[in-house]
């Protein structure tokens, strides 16, 4: 969550753009341009970096994608490796803040 959902001057594109359709779940260009209501050139160039999405609908995608990363699916699966990896992580990152308080 690289930049301010709140600011009106944000614009996404490239990598960025990418990242942030990915975390909402549309993979497809062709589908996330028609729920972006956008013709799917305009997002591809868009995805390049030749073109910026505009303030509104970047804020909207921004907002999105937190509304996603705050609200996970509350099942996760006992076998993916990636998975424990991150939570025996975040329990290790929260021992060392509680010895620090």
């Amino acid at each position: 969550m690289s930049k301010d959902t709140t600011s009106p001057s944000v614009r996404l594109k490239g990598a960025e753009l990418s990242m942030v359709l990915f975390h909402i779940g549309w993979t497809s260009e062709n589908a996330a341009a028609e729920k972006c209501r956008m013709h799917r050139t305009q997002l591809r160039r868009c995805l390049e970096g030749r073109s910026a999405l505009d303030e509104a609908r970047s804020g909207w995608l921004l907002r999105l994608r937190d509304a996603h990363l705050a609200n996970p699916c509350p099942i996760r699966p006992r076998n993916d490796a990636i998975l424990r990896e991150l939570e025996t992580t975040q329990r290790a990152d929260e021992g060392k803040r509680e010895v620090a308080v």
